[in-house]
């Protein structure tokens, strides 16, 4: 590893505005992809609808089946004022109690406007939830008491009147079909804890599941609640310095023995996006091998660390900056990676959450 390496200013690239995606491809598996060989330090250029023609049979492919909440909306204070409000908190690790005809628990939400706002400020919304705001955190994070009618789920308020939480670089409100398109094919109803989707499986549509029967190669799922942090920027000159976010993941025993498996037969394991990459790595460092479990992690990824688990990643571009354009530089080379971003910029590919793919093998 060089000086360059480990220096915030040494990840970061321009991308032209117009290539930046604010609304995805109108098919999930038309997006173009870039192929990196980390064996030669080559480009290929292809579609995601061929991605199985770079890969032997049988591979076995990861991805995080955790589901996004639509849960941005607006609320408003007792002077008429409007406060933006994302709940960042995961639904499934809520505890939720009852308060006669209301459901109440503590959650964490990123409020939006809210300068003025006073601890012990209730807020309210049009569909009857209430926001009670006990403390106040960093980046403009609250810990608040939430309330709202007993006879209904969270959830169900959210998904009824909430918007999905779309990147701060897409410039512009949900839309509709962004309830459908910005969720994961393999989100699982039961794993709706997440503000953000895993976006390398945005690409996959029924056609990728069909595909990859045909190949002979196998699924597993594993969860990770992506946080709001996914969006923080490093603030470090050192970016060995930056403190990852912590965020939960977990893995069943099915899964785990079946990607364990893969491993000891030697089956090469593809994550699809960064999520499914630390789940699998986070286990690895802490057991070993992969094992049941379920757990927080703060594992950050800087060049030098040694993978022990994932063969080949399927990703977005990323944010300058960011420390998931650091985990792709460890996971082949910072000059390798940046000089295909710059491949990428000059051939036209569309960039983050809703752009084209990259396949590093």
């Amino acid at each position: 590893m060089t000086i360059e390496d480990y220096s915030l200013h040494s990840y970061t690239y321009s991308v032209p505005e117009e290539q930046i995606a604010f609304y995805p491809s109108k098919e999930r598996d038309s997006s173009r992809l870039l192929v990196l060989d980390r064996s030669s330090h080559s480009y290929t250029h292809s579609t995601f609808s061929d991605i199985f023609s770079f890969f032997p049979s049988p591979v076995l492919f990861v991805v995080n089946n955790s589901k996004v909440l639509p849960a941005r909306f607006f609320a408003t204070r007792a002077t008429g004022a409007y406060i933006e409000v994302l709940l960042l908190s995961p639904l499934p690790l809520l505890t939720i109690e009852s308060q006669g005809e209301y459901a109440s628990c503590t959650a964490v939400v990123l409020l939006k406007g809210a300068k003025r706002c006073t601890l012990g400020e209730e807020l309210t919304t049009h569909f009857g939830l209430r926001i009670m705001l006990q403390e106040k955190m960093d980046y403009g994070k609250y810990r608040v008491q939430l309330l709202w009618d007993k006879h209904i789920s969270l959830e169900e308020l959210c998904t009824r009147y909430g918007k999905m939480p779309l990147p701060p670089y897409i410039r512009r409100e949900g839309e509709e079909s962004d309830l459908e398109r910005y969720q994961s094919i393999f989100a699982d109803s039961k794993e709706c804890g997440s503000v953000a989707s895993p976006t390398a499986s945005l690409h996959c549509s029924s056609t990728f599941i069909e595909s990859l029967q045909q190949h002979g190669s196998t699924l597993a799922y594993v969860t990770l609640y992506v946080g709001y942090g996914t969006f923080s920027p490093i603030r470090t000159d050192d970016i060995r310095e930056h403190e990852m976010h912590e965020e939960y993941i977990s893995i069943t025993e099915e899964n785990a023995r079946k990607i364990q498996e893969a491993k000891e037969q030697g089956i090469p394991i593809v994550a699809i996006g960064t999520t499914a990459l630390r789940v699998l790595e986070s286990i690895m460092e802490r057991y070993g091998e992969i094992l049941p479990c379920s757990m927080m992690t703060k594992l950050y990824i800087t060049p030098g660390y040694k993978f022990r688990c994932v063969d080949s990643l399927i990703t977005n571009f990323h944010l300058p900056e960011s420390s998931l354009l650091v985990l792709v530089s460890a996971f082949a080379s910072r000059k390798y990676i940046l000089d295909a971003y710059a491949e990428a910029v000059h051939q036209g590919y569309r960039f983050f959450s809703y752009g084209d793919a990259m396949l590093i093998k």
